[in-house]
């Protein structure tokens, strides 16, 4: 006996649901517009359902605020109130089990002291708090406990299979379960006279499946198969809240498979007890019938409640009532509706392909549930869990060691709902060991001396391309073998050997580059109060220089000796220059920059005219002669940019 996600023998409906009940709005005092109290709803609610407000049978909320009275004539006093409207229906909500009635997929609720018996509807497959399968269905239809035991129907002598509308043709073919638990109306099923208009107020009950050949599904039939009802369903995949103004469908044993559209949620009174939950229009009396109670509704693939009653209108229409499953399942503590968990997929490798030791195996699944894998091979029996992302993504490490192995994956919730289990086949391959030093696409000054990485300890590392050389991968893990590289552009390969095992080559490309050149002159940071003519520095014999001022080419040479230089265009105007050095050996450069400044020069003015008769003439010689040397000297004084004084070069 087990609960299973794939298309099979059908005895029982689907999945769950968890139904939160909207912000209900409250009736305003002096045909004021309502607010969206919940107090104040359920205070009044409660006014409305009691004795006092006499043809009152209903009351909810729609997704516009409004609040919605089924009674069973015209309330002039109701509608006169904003926000109010009030909707006749015939006899008030009655339940849609009796001794004579059917729904869902069909169950016969039985009294095992007296024989006596109500034909209902399985809601939902379900789980009780120890993961054993259950069924959820209707409270009433147990009459309060007293109809304990439950048997199995066949689909075909139901009436929505075609047998007899009084039910005179129905079979039952054996035991379903016994009564775990039952509410109707609030809790110790007090009746709708005594309550207090809350979510506590349900119509639920749970049969522990007792039945161990019975294979229950988490989906909801359309009624489209009698022979099996499991070959046309709808899979249940979560529970939630039953939103307004959406259709809704439900499934029950008398009138199959028939939707509506959720007009809001509230309280109503059905055979005079109080159920939080919500009404559903545009359904007929051949949409739903007494021995549908207890049938699933669904919106979608989203379990949100189970039919508990339903009204006539004057105009021939239905007004169905929905109970909240998710308050329902609140006053049954730990039980849980079965859900159809998607099967995971795995991605990369294909199935029988293969992958390298340590890297990722790849796939989807549902997104935000958790992956089970299972490895086998190789004395491999491990169990590892796996989050699928919010994208419906996970991946997992490959097994270190090389082989066959199958990986058999689980999709779960975290509680007692999984997914069928799929199961593939993957070779793990000798994975190629890594380089990490030089990395790949990096630069080196110099030389390089070792080529490093990692590697399966114990593993014969072989180097190729631009370096030869053996070293075996130390327990940490890692690796070196001395090479002699200069300066150019390599590229080094290496592969690890195991066993006689070769395993795929991995390669690094990178560079070893010349050191940067070094400029002598001009100085980087000083200003010149005469523009410098040469720019020289020293660099690596036979290296290639190129030299740019402000981003212009002003000149190429080759170092000699050490040194090399280069002339500087003339008549530099004053400002600020840039001064790139680019050193080049074996294609391979590297530069150096330089910043410089020049500065305006003070020009002595020219002379107008004679020299006044001062008696200085005799000295003139000496005085020009004076300021010609101070001219010399002040020609090669430097200011340190970031200072106010000038110093003597």
């Amino acid at each position: 006996m087990f609960i299973r996600t794939r298309r099979g023998v059908a005895a029982a409906g689907v999945a769950a649901l968890a139904l939160a009940m909207a912000a209900p709005a409250a009736f305003a005092e002096d045909n004021a517009p309502m607010s969206a109290s919940g107090a104040a709803f359920e205070a009044e609610a409660k006014e409305l359902l009691t004795d006092e407000a006499e043809g009152v049978h209903g009351v909810t909320t729609d997704g516009a605020g409004n609040v919605i009275v089924f009674a069973d004539e015209e309330k002039p006093e109701l509608e006169g109130k904003p926000n109010v409207e009030v909707k006749v229906i015939e006899g008030g909500f009655e339940s849609f089990a009796t001794t004579d009635v059917v729904g869902g997929a069909g169950y016969l609720a039985v009294n095992p002291d007296n024989g006596s018996a109500a034909h209902c509807s399985i809601g939902f497959s379900a789980w009780n708090p120890d993961g054993e399968p259950a069924i959820l269905s209707a409270g009433h239809c147990t009459d309060d406990g007293a109809l304990s035991g439950a048997l199995t129907t066949r689909p075909a002598t139901e009436p929505a299979g075609g047998g007899a509308p009084d039910n005179s043709e129905v079979e039952t073919t054996g035991v379903l379960g016994e009564l775990a638990a039952s509410q109707f109306g609030g809790p110790g099923n007090v009746p709708g006279d005594e309550f207090t208009a809350d979510e506590t107020f349900v119509d639920i009950s749970a049969y522990d499946v007792t039945n161990p050949v019975l294979d229950l599904l988490p989906e909801v039939t359309d009624w489209t198969t009698v022979e099996d009802l499991s070959q046309s369903t709808t899979p249940v995949k979560s529970v939630g809240e039953a939103r307004v103004g959406e259709a809704v469908s439900k499934s029950g044993r008398t009138t199959g498979f028939s939707t509506g559209t959720v007009e809001g949620h509230g309280f109503a009174l059905i055979n005079g007890r109080v159920v939080s939950g919500f009404a559903v229009e545009g359904m007929t009396s051949s949409d739903a019938a007494p021995g549908d109670s207890g049938g699933a509704m669904i919106q979608g693939t989203t379990a949100v409640g189970l039919l508990s009653g339903g009204a006539p209108t004057p105009e021939g229409d239905l007004f169905v009532w929905g109970a909240d499953l998710q308050n329902g399942l609140a006053q049954i503590p730990g039980y849980s509706v079965a859900l159809d968990i998607d099967e995971p997929v795995m991605v990369t490798p294909a199935d029988g392909g293969s992958v390298a030791q340590g890297s990722q195996i790849r796939g989807t699944g549902p997104a935000g549930r958790t992956l089970e894998v299972g490895i086998g091979g190789q004395n491999s029996g491990e169990v590892i869990e796996v989050a699928i992302d919010g994208n419906g993504n996970w991946s997992f490490p490959a097994p270190p060691a090389p082989g066959t192995y199958t990986i058999a994956l689980t999709a779960t919730d975290g509680g007692f709902n999984r997914s069928e289990t799929v199961v593939y086949s993957i070779e793990v391959v000798l994975g190629a060991p890594a380089i990490t030093s030089p990395a790949d696409g990096s630069s080196v000054v110099d030389e390089v001396t070792a080529i490093s990485g990692t590697g399966q300890p114990g593993a014969l590392i072989t180097l190729g391309g631009d370096a030869e050389g053996e070293a075996t991968v130390g327990a940490d893990g890692t690796w070196t073998v001395n090479v002699d590289l200069g300066i150019g552009a390599h590229t080094v390969t290496a592969v690890q050997t195991v066993d006689g095992e070769a395993s795929p080559e991995v390669s690094s490309t990178f560079a070893v580059i010349p050191a940067a050149p070094v400029v002598t002159s001009p100085e980087h940071g000083v200003d010149y109060t005469k523009a410098p003519t040469v720019a020289r520095g020293t660099g690596i014999d036979g290296a290639q220089i190129m030299v740019y001022l402000n981003g212009e080419h002003v000149g190429t040479t080759t170092v000699a000796g050490g040194e090399w230089s280069v002339e500087l265009p003339e008549g530099l105007a004053a400002g600020d220059y840039d001064l790139r050095v680019v050193q080049t050996v074996n294609g391979q450069t590297n530069a150096t920059n330089v910043s410089f400044g020049v500065l305006v020069a003070a020009a002595a003015p020219a002379p107008t005219g004679g020299l006044p008769a001062t008696g200085a003439g005799v000295l003139l010689p000496l005085v020009l002669g004076g300021l010609a040397l101070t001219a010399a000297g002040t020609a090669v004084a430097v200011r340190r940019r970031g200072r106010d004084e000038a110093t003597l070069a």
